[in-house]
């Protein structure tokens, strides 16, 4: 099913997030070509809050595109 994929892990922000990726990433190395955990740090150049996740990132970038789109009307 992985195999040959290059997978990117997307979880929460937190001890058990950090624990479960870390699972699912050994579940899924012997099959994949390549698998990353997302370091949310890094990727957001910021420490997030507990918990975040790739829902809460996804509603920052919604909100950023409405605004930018709001203060861009003619």
């Amino acid at each position: 099913m992985f195999d040959g994929l290059k997978v990117l892990i997307v979880g929460d922000y937190d001890q058990a997030g950090k624990r479960f990726n870390s699972a699912i990433k050994e579940q899924i190395e012997p099959y994949a070509k390549n698998v990353k955990l997302l370091d949310w740090e890094k990727f957001l150049k910021t420490k997030p809050k507990k918990g975040f996740d790739l829902t809460d990132y996804l509603s920052r970038k919604k909100e950023m595109h409405h605004d930018c789109l709001q203060n861009n009307k003619n």
